[in-house]
């Protein structure tokens, strides 16, 4: 059974060290970062359906394994690290 991440990067909840909370819209930063920062064609094909999408996004098996590839190596700031994770749980 193939395993697949959802995450909705138009309305992720990024949290401040104070504890405010924030929803706001990254899929363009987002997509941007993938397609700027990480090679390969599995990371553009990533990047542009992150940037091109209208709410929830599903991952596959593989791109979730690319996109975890990301957050495992410090590949984001660590607010948007945090806010992705706790939308994987």
């Amino acid at each position: 059974m193939e395993k697949t991440i959802k995450i909705n990067f138009k309305k992720l909840k990024l949290t401040s060290l104070s504890g405010e909370v924030k929803e706001m819209d990254t899929r363009e930063a987002v997509g941007e970062l993938i397609y700027s920062g990480a090679n390969g064609i599995g990371y553009k094909l990533l990047a542009e359906k992150i940037y091109k999408s209208d709410g929830e996004v599903e991952l596959d098996e593989n791109e979730g394994k690319l996109f975890v590839r990301l957050l495992d190596s410090d590949f984001f700031t660590n607010k948007l690290t945090d806010a992705i994770r706790d939308c994987m749980k």
